[in-house]
């Protein structure tokens, strides 16, 4: 019979191969837990080198594996000073047979781990930290020489693929991979479905099976996750395995969006990373049950789970939650010919290893690849190989690339997968927010028979950053507030928009950014790094997602405010009402957004209130600025020409950048800003190539609006210095004469 244990305690860890200083740790383990998330893009890359020792009984007919849930982001397995295995890719698991290399009594189990770049593994160039470690955890397996296959791509041997028969009844298709040494063709596999019994017979290390299940209990997302669950009995008892599945239906369409079972079904949910503070990539099953919660709570019903294979444990908890799942591989941001052969095979772990979990729905080929690369033959190729070998491997489900808001929906890129997203930043990265709804309805209207979702979209924001006048740019939670309230709006009055998901749930590593007050991190996170904080934009989804009455009012962290100001309700209940210092100024009868204009004197005691659900703040009133509500830059964008009024005749940075350079003169101060403000961007942002579509979009929007987004590139008074320059340069009309 099959024996599990985890071994996760008591590893030695060292960077040093001779272990001349190491540490004892538990799994799981990152190396970078602190330095991948502190800024500086400095984290270290290189080697770090565990060690176990191990007491096995050896057993007569019976085989010892290793498991590991994670290693990243490349790992080379020794036991007893024998290299048993090696594996590249961080966030799949897999097995090794070590039966060979133990003995009875004490043995040593040893891993050299890297994260080092290379041009063979993928990821190698993103927007999150490439933590290093073995940030998952490790089983020890006993099994009889006759069990079911441990050595396929790290999968369970397993797979159930459930096929309608009509609407009542499902037929379970089973595919079950053998290892028979020691057991002849003919001997039997049994499942067992509750009291539903059927058999199969080996043959060439393979079994089939097929289960007729009637009056088929559907698993219908979070309104009814019912799943069955099979044991699966090799022989008499050789192995057994309990496998859980669900029956569904699933199909996207052009004009309905999502359909579930055969009912529309909006997906709204979040994109996650898994990373948490303090500890990086070795989240705990607790942290990832938190994040579940956040999400239910929020009203959400679905998660993308970038940017890699997360845990199986993620995948079986969104099973039982009901909550769907968008699955990918890290092939991502810079497409590397070199790389072809490993996102195949963390494809076909992905795959493989999750084949029986009913929450997943696509399977996605890559995030943002042409970022930096462009689409190019050998990309289109590489994308064509994956897309049929995800159908070859499954063909029950879809297949899906999420592409950067750069590249052009005429693009061959977007033909090649079942299903078409982007990841939009109108309104962040670029101005202009409402060109994320133009740019959604001009797809549709071209492509009226292809499906759209937004797979990314969000704002960075730090719950310590105010402004009674947000603004792009700024890192206010304000901002970030509208933007969603904003992009809520965009997909509530478009039911073609198959799924929707902001990025992302919480803060994450990103360690090679500088900006809003938190190296080291992308502050896009509908609730901060360490969970403690829900920031206001998560409150706007509850209010339109959430069944559960609540009331909440914007700016907890906005304590010191104008005497003059607006306070902002976000709630799903119908009318609220709002009361200060105990005497009530308003009611106000609406939809989830409810603002109240309020003067304000001294301290003040503010509630809203909607029925029994109720919400308090207290604000000081001040006509002073404060400091520390701003992100520190010259990002002050609202006042950058206070003292210097434009003279329209002249260039300023108001003028387009087209404008600009019409001028020899205004062209050189552009371009000499230009460099300067690159200078902040990250690796990911310098990489990026601008299609000529939207450079030419970009070029008719004034560079006062574009340096918002990168303010901090620039110290107390450059900007304004570039403008007066610019104001020294006379403009002239069409035929080359002086304005007057």
């Amino acid at each position: 019979m099959r024996h599990i244990k985890r071994i996760n305690a008591d590893w030695e860890f060292s960077k040093d191969r001779d272990f001349k200083n190491f540490r004892q740790v538990n799994l799981p383990h990152t190396w970078n837990a602190k330095d991948g998330q502190d800024g500086g893009n400095d984290y270290y890359r290189g080697y770090g080198y565990y060690r176990k020792k191990i007491d096995i009984k050896k057993q007569e007919g019976t085989e010892y594996w290793l498991q590991f849930d994670a290693v990243a982001q490349r790992a080379r397995i020794f036991i007893n000073n024998q290299q048993v295995g090696h594996h590249d890719g961080g966030y799949s698991a897999f097995r090794l047979n070590i039966t060979d290399a133990i003995h009875n009594g004490e043995n040593t189990i040893k891993v050299i781990a890297d994260n080092l770049p290379n041009q063979t593994v993928y990821p190698q160039k993103a927007d999150f930290t490439f933590f290093g470690g073995i940030t998952r955890s490790v089983h020890l397996i006993r099994v009889s020489q006759a069990h079911f296959a441990l050595g396929h791509y790290g999968d369970s041997g397993i797979k159930i693929t459930p096929r309608f028969a009509s609407d009542q009844s499902t037929e379970a298709k089973v595919e079950a991979e053998i290892k028979t040494e020691g057991t002849a063709n003919g001997t039997t596999i049994t499942m067992q479905v509750g009291n539903l019994v059927t058999t199969g017979i080996i043959n060439d290390n393979h079994a089939y099976l097929t289960m007729m299940i009637k009056d088929v209990h559907r698993w219908d997302g979070v309104n009814d996750p019912y799943l069955y669950h099979a044991l699966f009995t090799l022989g008499t008892d050789d192995d057994q395995l309990l496998i859980s599945f669900g029956c569904r239906t699933y199909h996207f369409d052009p004009n309905k969006g999502f359909i579930l079972n055969g009912h529309p079904y909006q997906i709204v949910g979040a994109a996650k990373h898994e990373d948490y503070w303090g500890v990086g990539a070795a989240v705990t099953e607790e942290m990832e049950d938190q994040d579940n919660r956040l999400l239910l709570d929020m009203g959400g019903n679905a998660w993308r789970l970038a940017h890699y294979q997360h845990s199986d444990y993620e995948y079986q908890t969104a099973d039982q939650l009901g909550i769907l799942v968008w699955a990918e591989i890290p092939q991502i941001t810079t497409y590397m010919k070199s790389g072809d052969q490993n996102a195949a095979q963390q494809l076909q772990e992905l795959v493989c290893q999750n084949w029986n979990h009913a929450s997943i729905i696509c399977w996605t080929l890559s995030n943002e690849i042409t970022t930096s690369t462009g689409v190019t033959p050998n990309l289109l190729a590489c994308h064509r190989r994956l897309n049929d070998l995800a159908h070859q491997l499954d063909d029950s489900r879809l297949t899906c690339i999420a592409n950067v808001f750069m590249l052009e929906p005429d693009s061959e890129l977007l033909s090649i997968p079942d299903i078409r997203t982007y990841n939009l930043y109108y309104g962040w990265y670029v101005p202009g927010i409402n060109q994320n709804e133009e740019f959604l309805e001009k797809f549709h209207t071209d492509h009226p028979d292809m499906m759209i979702g937004l797979s990314e979209y969000g704002a960075d924001n730090n719950p310590a950053y105010h402004s009674e006048h947000p603004d792009q740019g700024d890192y206010t939670e304000e901002y970030a507030a509208q933007y969603h309230e904003h992009m809520l709006k965009v997909w509530a009055a478009r039911p073609w928009l198959a799924m929707l998901f902001p990025w992302t749930l919480a803060d994450f590593a990103a360690d090679g950014r500088e900006e809003g007050g938190k190296p080291g991190q992308n502050q896009k996170g509908l609730v901060t790094i360490d969970r403690n904080i829900k920031k206001d934009s998560y409150y706007i989804y509850k209010a339109y997602l959430s069944k559960q009455p609540f009331v909440h009012i914007c700016g907890h962290h906005y304590t010191k405010r104008p005497h003059h100001t607006t306070i902002k309700v976000y709630s799903n209940q119908v009318e609220v009402s709002l009361t200060i210092n105990g005497h009530r100024l308003a009611k106000q009868k609406g939809q989830h957004v409810f603002t109240f204009p309020v003067d304000l004197q001294g301290k003040s005691t503010v509630t809203a209130s909607a029925g029994n659900y109720h919400d308090t703040i207290t604000i000081t009133a001040t006509d002073q600025p404060v400091p520390e509500y701003s992100n520190g830059t010259s990002g002050s964008v609202t006042n950058w020409f206070d003292k210097d009024p434009i003279n329209p005749n002249y260039y300023s940075i108001n003028d387009s950048i087209n404008d600009l350079k019409k001028n020899p003169q205004a062209a050189a101060i552009y371009q000499e800003i230009l460099v300067k403000a690159t200078s902040s961007f990250g690796d990911v942002a310098k990489a990026s190539k601008m299609p000529p579509a939207m450079e030419k979009k970009m070029n008719a929007i004034s560079l006062a609006k574009q340096l918002k987004m990168v303010a901090r590139a620039f110290k107390p008074g450059e900007i304004e210095q570039y403008n007066r320059e610019l104001q020294q340069i006379k403009k002239t009309d069409e035929r080359g004469s002086k304005q007057n």
